[in-house]
């Protein structure tokens, strides 16, 4: 990154603007690395991240800039890990409301 520029990607032409697209650039580093890297994958993860983080998915498609959430369900891929962190909360959430049932005057979960 320039030192001039406030731009992670700054344009080499347009001094004080940004470059517009990466495709040229990123496939001439992939192909020089030998590496096989897809640029759009970095708005899968990032949603992802975002959804692991708590954000609602409302959120994070007006983030992605998207209209509809259906289409931000196709961005995020929960991990096994936050699938497993999920059931665990809810199991502990179940448990607290089983818990509040039983006292004297709540009557039980069946």
């Amino acid at each position: 990154m320039s030192g001039d520029s406030s731009w992670l990607f700054p344009a080499s032409r347009k001094p004080g603007q940004h470059i517009n697209r990466l495709n040229n650039a990123h496939n001439a580093v992939c192909d020089k690395a030998a590496v096989s890297f897809v640029l759009y994958d970095l708005r899968h993860t990032f949603a992802t991240r975002m959804a692991e983080a708590g954000v609602d998915l409302a959120t994070i498609a007006a983030i992605l800039g998207h209209n509809s959430i259906r289409i931000v369900e196709r961005y995020v891929h929960p991990t096994a890990e936050h699938k497993r962190a999920a059931m665990v909360k809810y199991a502990k959430t179940m448990k607290g409301m089983q818990a509040a049932l039983e006292m004297p005057g709540g009557g039980r979960l069946n």
